[in-house]
């Protein structure tokens, strides 16, 4: 084990080194628990407004990620990041193979489970640089009062103040991230330009409710197997979501998981493979090729 990683835990009303020096006034006074006597080091956040699906149509967008991770690789910086934002997973997927420093910030505003996280820190604090941010002190009642639904998460909020330079990848025009932009310096926010992709056209028939569905003559025959074939926004059934990850951002065209990909691997390895899940995890399945054809129907 590094001497970094047997720094003994801190908790203090004082942001780590490693954060910005307004971070403090920006986000009000708060708990911290992180590493003590860690190097100070230059810290970046890498932010967005949420990602259109499929994902495997934002390649411009996973290219300007890649080119921030990079940088900061190259330039020795500290990327910052909380779960649950927007890059947070895929700046996780990329941080084996780039080999930049990662600090994750876990951020806590409920005092109950910050009572119960600080009690055992090492199941969150991995890294030697991960922090764990507490809830406010001394907030004011009319905090209570504020509309929560209009304002930034806390994760965001804590993220953007605390990074001493923040680069911008994709903003909504009614983004709630751009007040806490605007409060950062202007020499420390970058805004990338992304190209947008192309939307694709797509003609829609008009639906007749009055219409049967007809099956083709050879569906019901015993030597066939009728299968219909949709995208897959997400890795393959035999693919980990790490991998299909490195695969966009480093733009492979086996990333593209279409339909028409997704039938063309069917047939190229002959083999239909199922999930007990659907790709997000909402709904339970079976996977059909468990089970006989003739029992389909029982």
């Amino acid at each position: 084990m590094s001497p970094i990683a047997q720094q003994p835990y801190k908790t203090t009303f004082d942001p780590p080194p490693w954060f910005a020096p307004s971070s403090k006034n920006a986000i009000g006074k708060r708990p911290y628990l992180y590493r003590g006597e860690l190097p100070s080091i230059q810290s970046r956040g890498i932010i967005s407004s949420r990602l259109k699906h499929p994902l495997y149509d934002q390649l411009p967008w996973f290219a300007a990620l890649n080119e921030c991770l990079v940088q900061a690789s190259q330039q020795t910086q500290l990327i910052l990041t909380a779960p649950q934002t927007t890059t947070h997973e895929f700046i996780q997927a990329r941080q084996q193979k780039l080999a930049f420093t990662l600090g994750t910030i876990h951020c806590y505003s409920n005092p109950t489970k910050w009572a119960a996280i600080i009690n055992k820190p090492q199941s969150k604090l991995s890294a030697p640089y991960d922090v764990l941010a507490g809830p406010i002190v001394n907030a004011t009642a009319t905090t209570n009062n504020i509309n929560l639904s209009n304002r930034p998460a806390l994760r965001d909020r804590i993220l953007i103040a605390s990074a001493n330079i923040i680069d911008v990848l994709q903003l909504r025009n009614n983004s709630f991230l751009i007040p806490l932009l605007q409060d950062k310096p202007t020499n420390q926010v970058r805004y990338l330009q992304v190209k947008t992709p192309t939307t694709r056209a797509i003609k829609l028939q008009p639906f007749n409710s009055t219409r049967t569905i007809t099956f083709p003559d050879w569906f019901t025959c015993e030597n066939y197997l009728g299968h219909w074939t949709r995208d897959c926004d997400g890795p393959w059934p035999d693919e980990t979501r790490q991998h299909w990850i490195n695969q966009l951002l480093d733009e492979l065209p086996q990333s593209n998981h279409t339909a028409l990909n997704t039938l063309r691997r069917i047939i190229a390895s002959k083999t239909l493979t199922g999930a007990s899940k659907t790709i997000r995890g909402a709904l339970p399945m079976t996977c059909f090729t468990r089970v006989p054809i003739t029992q389909w129907s029982a």
